[in-house]
């Protein structure tokens, strides 16, 4: 019988729980929250394309050479002077032509990631003005997924359809994009409480 149960209590300490951290599971070009973005690329490479994306320096983003045919460009978040490199979002985004095509991969999308994953919680968004364009003229859309049950809980993934006016395309070089997210809880709450 101790036999038994010391081999009962040792299976316990190896078995990792399917639903303990899905989000894990969730892959953007191969790569997953939590995991080291040294798996992937060495110091300098990252460090070459390093750069401040947010005003505050709490994170810093890399931008990565296109990795497959899904992404035009892939973009990692890292917590600043981590020297594991551990990645805490990842966004993979692809320029698109019409509005309309986008929202149905979105849609596509969507279910993708709901049959795959389950247990999500979602927020479908409408079409609304972009509030970084005050003309009112830019248009995005955005369906946030979350592992826990909101933004603030736990990993979330947003995937969102982005189409700039032609004056912000002119003015800041920015272009009509696909974008699939994901974020650590971390990161859901850096942003929140800095940027929202």
């Amino acid at each position: 019988m101790k036999k038994f149960l010391a081999i009962f209590i040792l299976c316990l300490c190896f078995t990792t729980p399917s639903k303990a951290d899905e989000s894990r599971e969730f892959q953007i070009s191969g790569m997953s929250l939590k995991e080291s973005l040294l798996n992937h690329y060495n110091k300098n490479e990252i460090n070459k394309t390093k750069y401040y994306a947010y005003k505050l320096k709490d994170y810093y983003s890399v931008s990565l050479q296109k990795r497959d045919d899904l992404y035009d460009d892939v973009q990692v978040n890292i917590k600043e002077n981590d020297e594991k490199f551990i990645i805490e979002s990842i966004e993979g985004a692809m320029d698109i032509e019409n509005l309309s095509e986008c929202i149905k991969k979105k849609e596509n999308i969507e279910k993708e990631i709901m049959g795959q994953f389950p247990n999500l919680k979602f927020s479908i968004g409408k079409l609304i003005s972009h509030p970084f364009d005050p003309t009112g003229s830019s248009k995005t859309i955005t369906t946030d997924l979350f592992f826990k049950r909101s933004f603030r809980d736990g990993a979330a993934i947003r995937i969102m359809c982005t189409d700039w006016s032609k004056n912000i395309e002119k003015k800041k070089r920015w272009s009509d994009s696909f974008r699939v997210i994901i974020n650590s809880k971390n990161f859901n709450n850096f942003i929140n409480k800095n940027y929202n």
